[in-house]
């Protein structure tokens, strides 16, 4: 009985060491990370102009969706006539 407390106070005894040393290695990387938050975004202009294209993009593939009404199909098909020569 008393060996089976030595060995759990052992065991809890270096649990706790495990667990301060964890906690320290989590501080570190906390600190760490809230560093690389603190930066800047290295390519942020490139992301702007990237989103902006892609935004463009996006407008035109949402008209070429967009069902052609009967007058707009007309318009297109006038347009597209060879003009008579009188």
């Amino acid at each position: 009985m008393i060996q089976c407390h030595r060995q759990i106070s052992r065991s809890f005894g270096a649990c706790s060491k495990r667990a301060g040393r964890n906690k320290k290695q989590l501080e570190v990387a906390k600190q760490a990370a809230k560093q690389e938050v603190e930066k800047p975004f290295s390519r942020e202009e490139e992301l702007k102009a990237k989103t902006e294209r892609l935004n463009e993009l996006n407008k035109l593939l949402s008209l070429e969706d967009k069902p052609i009404t009967t007058q707009e199909a007309q318009k297109n098909q006038n347009q597209n006539r060879p003009k008579r020569r009188l």
